[in-house]
């Protein structure tokens, strides 16, 4: 049953071992009829023979006997055909298995690094974690855990098991390497690093089992869980993508992933309107426009700071923003400030735009009247129609 589960997920995860099952399965069609029956017939002839060696017998109290423990023999079996699987996993897959180390997708691979990084993860997390809930049963319920041949298994389904985590977590490495951080990836990335040490601790409790490693994942995913939340992430991801771009580490910038950040990464986006980025200037403009009515008036001609006025409206990051792109418009000669006032004002979320025209278009709440306003190309100014 448990193969059931992780087979098709390691199909799913990897095109090597997908290729390998298909064929498999291609040439043993033929008995797949046989095998319907037997499986059919397995739990039948084992409970037929569970009940012939264990038959019901009351003890001196009248109650039935119970089974604590689960067969050494049993599950070092059961261990062993699983492992058997996860060595034919890996070994499907040599050609290219450690690609993502190398920064490149594996030869003939049609998908985007992006794709490649996604691939695998969902069912990596799937296969994790029914590896970390059959060790847990075996060591609650088996007598004779100590064994070498136990614990040698049990350490290599987690040593397995800890090697998928590693990959898909340098999968996400080359995945930013080519498209940059974003908050996704960072939380995703998070995840993998507290599975890991998980993991890691697991193996640590197989050969030492007086080492508290509950309180350690505790401690350890607590403290990254606090870490992530104070360390401004949307900042974080705005500086990084920027300064991998300038050093051309990062080939292209998402500047709309950076204008859809909170207030915190505002000031990276003037940053790069300031050094003639045209497109985060156009961003710029749906931000202001969009989320700073509150703290700044905005018309077709200027910009002014205006005080909210309730201090249960109070956001450190978001007055900060307000206070820079107010200095970004003092900072521009007349004629930019005009532009950067007027297409601001225009860029609001309760106006619709028209490409083709490059014309907004506003509907009045009242009276259903449509108000435009079109390019000047000369001036650069949206105009009242």
């Amino acid at each position: 049953p448990v193969l059931c589960a992780v087979v098709p997920l390691l199909v799913k995860s990897d095109a090597a071992f997908e290729g390998l099952v298909s064929g498999v399965v291609s040439k043993f069609a033929s008995y797949m009829g046989k095998l319907v029956v037997t499986l059919i017939l397995i739990p039948l002839c084992y409970f037929y023979l569970f009940s012939l060696r264990h038959k019901n017998s009351a003890t001196e109290k009248g109650k039935l006997k119970k089974r604590k423990n689960l067969p050494y023999t049993v599950c070092t079996s059961f261990l062993c055909v699983i492992s058997a699987t996860y060595l034919l996993y890996l070994f499907s897959q040599l050609a290219y298995f450690f690609s993502a180390f190398s920064y490149i997708l594996p030869e003939g691979y049609k998908n985007t690094a992006s794709e490649f990084a996604r691939r695998g993860f969902y069912e990596m997390c799937t296969v994790c974690a029914i590896n970390l809930a059959i060790i847990g049963i075996i060591f609650a319920f088996v007598k004779g855990k100590n064994g070498k041949l136990l614990k040698a298994l049990c350490t290599f389904v987690s040593v397995f098991s800890a090697l998928l985590v590693i990959l898909a977590m340098q999968k996400m490495v080359m995945n930013v390497s080519v498209y940059g951080l974003s908050k996704n990836r960072i939380l995703v990335f998070a995840f993998m690093l507290m599975m890991l040490v998980v993991i890691v601790m697991l193996i640590v409790h197989i050969f030492a089992p007086k080492v508290p490693y509950m309180q350690t994942i505790i401690v350890f995913c607590s403290a990254l869980l606090i870490a992530i939340s104070y360390s401004n992430v949307d900042a974080r991801i705005a500086d990084y993508n920027i300064k991998a771009y300038n050093n051309h580490t990062l080939e292209n910038l998402d500047v709309g992933n950076i204008a859809d950040l909170s207030d915190s990464a505002v000031p990276y986006l003037i940053s790069l309107a300031k050094n003639g980025n045209a497109d985060a200037q156009e961003e710029l403009y749906r931000v202001v426009g969009n989320n700073y009515h509150d703290e700044l008036v905005l018309n077709l001609k200027t910009i002014e700071i205006k005080s909210s006025g309730d201090i249960r409206k109070f956001n450190y990051s978001h007055t900060l923003a307000a206070n820079a792109i107010y200095d970004y418009h003092l900072s521009l000669d007349e004629n930019g400030a005009r532009i950067f006032a007027n297409h601001s004002a225009i860029a609001d979320y309760d106006k619709y735009y028209y490409l083709d025209k490059d014309t907004y278009c506003k509907i009045s709440d009242d009276s259903c009247n449509e108000t435009t306003y079109k390019l000047n190309k000369a001036t650069g100014l949206y105009e009242k129609q």
